[in-house]
């Protein structure tokens, strides 16, 4: 089984032990994609090197319009980016289940984007589910957003806000646990 085949059968909740031997395959993609966040964290490059690195760990071609600042941490590169995206300083993204990030989205520092979960009676048991975050979205410094979210078009999430469930279009949420604070005209 390759990292796709995997990510494929354990997407969207489906339980993974993190001691078992199919699991090896994810803690050794984390150690390549480490080496390669170690260089684009460590050392000043070019845009077109940096945009290098970064192609090479989420293993596409990013549109030139997705800005990653670094310091950036990420497991495996399970992402999907759009267009225009932005990527402020020190995000955690968690990917074993999977993140779509559509076209205009923007994320301030200090966000942690985490798509597993684990069992409350196993803690060895991971249950990754896919986050997705629609066009058009701004999440604010320090936001956490929690497996298995879609943040709807056109939304805010505050700063600090803690997102553990799906984010309606067109609205502003925050606090801990978020709340539709205002619906945006």
């Amino acid at each position: 089984m390759n990292v796709k085949e995997f990510l494929e059968n354990y997407k969207n909740g489906k339980e993974i032990n993190m001691f078992s031997e199919e699991f090896q395959i994810i803690y050794n993609k984390m150690q390549e994609t480490e080496k390669l966040l170690w260089q684009y964290n460590n050392t000043f490059q070019s845009y077109k090197n940096n945009k290098d690195i970064l192609n090479k760990i989420f293993e596409t071609n990013l549109d030139e319009s997705v800005i990653i600042m670094p310091s950036f941490h990420i497991d495996i590169g399970n992402v999907e980016f759009g267009k225009n995206v932005f990527i402020n300083k020190n995000c955690t993204i968690m990917d074993i289940g999977g993140v779509v990030i559509e076209d205009n989205v923007q994320i301030a520092h200090n966000v942690s984007i985490i798509t597993p979960n684990h069992d409350y009676n196993n803690r060895n048991i991971l249950i990754p589910k896919q986050i997705t975050i629609k066009k058009n979205v701004w999440i604010g410094t320090a936001a956490i957003i929690l497996p298995g979210v879609t943040i709807g078009e056109n939304s805010i999430v505050a700063a600090g806000a803690v997102v553990n469930k799906d984010v309606p279009s067109g609205t502003i949420v925050g606090g801990n646990p978020a709340k539709v604070i205002k619906e945006i005209k």
